[in-house]
């Protein structure tokens, strides 16, 4: 007698002559072939069963109450979302068109709703489209607006980046132009290209792919997250085929999923300080010297206010600056809060997108300007007073604010760590403080510390899910990984963090994710001696 549950439903089995676990494998998968649906996900007495140990696993003979949990997808579900996601991309446009008109009858919170669900239904076409992939011979290419999948979003990817930068400066007047002009129609073309989608077109992940594909940021992203699917057996592996891709994710511009694949190699320190300055070079570089020499006299002259402005005009025309005039810029607006409006945010940035599209590898100098020690003082009282590694806290500060203490978001969140005054009332009870001023870098740091400190006790030492928990809340938190368990197909002490990450449903905490464990490694590589690789681990334990 065995029990069976599929996607947590019991389901009623009757054996014929199985009598390995493996008998009822092999029978379960040939089930599925025929009734057009595919199993992600294996657990058989409560441990997960992966590529690795699947062989020995199989070999067990059935005892008298073995218990099978698959996690399992089918075509029509895929078809559906599809659908679903059509009317989801239609009723968006809709929304993404009214922008303007959302801010000027001063309807903000509507418009923050529409970006965070622009940024959710991009991701959910992603998620469902990589699943549709486990049925290469059923489904096949189609295009949006006469584009291939990669093309289309190669095309999309600037607006989309504008839009970003849009919504960092609150410029209402471009974030209303891009909405109703640029995003709307595109939105459009995906739902019309979904009604009649058959979505083999996301990208497999094969070398042309990965070479020819516009952003550095998905290409990284699906070579790591196909490799680990095959790691745990949820996609068809062999070993030469894991190692190569994570091997490919290395040499993407992306700290974060470069860090996580050399965890995966357990590349030596040696290697893994030169890979964390190695950035893809631009092909055919060459520096726009007047451009640089305009650039550096707003300082020499006494203009620095004008220099940013300068920079942005230059970036968004795609001009060629080095990584050393950059770095040049980044260090003059840091020392220059009186003269620079925001100096700190706009200096990080610069610095951030020299390091990554930097023409040869980038030095520490630079990376240390993209990630200061802003506030070191405060940052350690906060960290000693309440248990944390500064690493940790220099992340959340950069994350949340970019070291702005005077910035405030459109939901309330105040200062540095961004608070929200609900949360830091409640703080300040715990703290037995009367009166406090999120203003006050000191008072917010602070705060900030003690409650992520509690977030991480409350969460049984998981900083990383006490990130996300900061971010989301902790009842969604627990929810999410509870959901991401069953999903899987794994016990909850063994979920894998990073995994676990890509399944969180919201696109802004999943980013928030990544910006904590990249920017945690940075920190304790660039300032206390620490391997990127050993901070990834420790953040993305169980």
């Amino acid at each position: 007698m065995i029990e069976v549950y599929i996607n947590g439903n019991k389901t009623d089995v009757q054996l014929e002559s199985e009598q390995t676990i493996g008998d009822v494998l092999r029978s379960f998968e040939i089930t599925c072939e025929e009734n057009e649906a595919a199993v992600i996900g294996i657990i058989v007495d409560g441990k997960q069963i992966n590529a690795e140990d699947f062989d020995s696993e199989a070999n067990k003979p059935l005892g008298e109450n073995t218990k099978f949990e698959f996690s399992v997808i089918t075509k029509t579900a895929i078809k559906e979302s599809f659908e679903n996601l059509s009317n989801c991309f239609d009723d968006l446009a809709k929304k993404m068109e009214k922008i303007p008109v959302e801010f000027q009858n001063g309807k903000a919170t509507n418009v923050t709703t529409s970006i965070k669900e622009l940024a959710d239904t991009i991701d959910d076409l992603c998620h469902i489209a990589a699943l549709a992939s486990l049925f290469p011979e059923t489904f096949t290419n189609t295009s949006i607006n006469g584009m291939n999948f990669n093309d289309f979003f190669k095309e999309f990817s600037p607006v989309l980046l504008d839009y970003e930068q849009a919504l960092q400066s609150n410029d209402t007047v471009l974030i209303g132009d891009l909405s109703e002009y640029e995003i709307c129609p595109r939105l459009q073309a995906i739902s019309e290209a979904l009604k009649k989608y058959e979505p083999r077109q996301i990208p497999q992940i094969e070398d042309k792919i990965i070479e020819d594909s516009a952003e550095n940021r998905i290409c990284a992203k699906y070579a790591y997250l196909s490799a680990r699917l095959m790691e745990e057996g949820l996609a068809e592996n062999s070993t030469e085929e894991i190692k190569h891709l994570f091997l490919k994710t290395v040499d993407f511009n992306d700290s974060y999923y470069k860090i996580l694949a050399m965890r995966a190699l357990k590349l030596p320190s040696q290697d893994v300080a030169q890979k964390m300055l190695f950035t893809k070079p631009k092909k055919k570089f060459v520096r726009d010297e007047e451009a640089e020499k305009i650039l550096r006299g707003f300082a020499d002259f006494g203009f620095p206010q004008r220099m940013y402005e300068f920079w942005e005009v230059l970036y968004a025309e795609k001009i060629p600056l080095s990584q050393e005039i950059l770095k040049d810029t980044a260090y003059f607006m840091a020392k220059c809060p009186e003269q620079i409006e925001n100096n700190m945010y706009k200096s990080i940035r610069i610095a951030s997108i020299a390091a990554n599209e930097s023409e040869k590898p980038v030095s520490v100098e630079l990376l240390k300007l993209a990630y200061p020690q802003n506030y070191y003082n405060l940052v350690a009282q906060a960290s000693a007073e309440f248990g944390l590694e500064e690493k940790i806290m220099y992340a959340l500060i950069r994350s949340e604010s970019f070291f702005n203490p005077e910035i405030k978001s459109l939901a309330g969140a105040v200062g540095l760590t961004q608070l929200m005054n609900a949360t830091a009332g409640d703080v300040a009870k715990k703290l037995k403080v009367k009166e406090f001023d999120l203003a006050d870098p000191a008072v917010n740091i602070r705060f900030g510390a003690y409650y992520l400190s509690s977030l991480i006790q409350r969460l049984d030492d998981n900083s990383l899910a006490a990130a996300f928990a900061y971010n989301g809340g902790i009842t969604r938190v627990r929810r999410w990984i509870s959901n991401s368990c069953k999903e899987l197909g794994f016990a909850k002490n063994e979920l894998p963090m990073d995994l676990f990450l890509e399944t969180v449903p919201f696109e802004e905490t999943r980013e928030y994710g990544r910006k904590i464990v990249s920017a945690s490694a940075m920190y304790g590589w660039l300032y206390y001696d620490i391997s990127p690789v050993e901070t990834a681990q420790k953040l993305l334990k169980n």
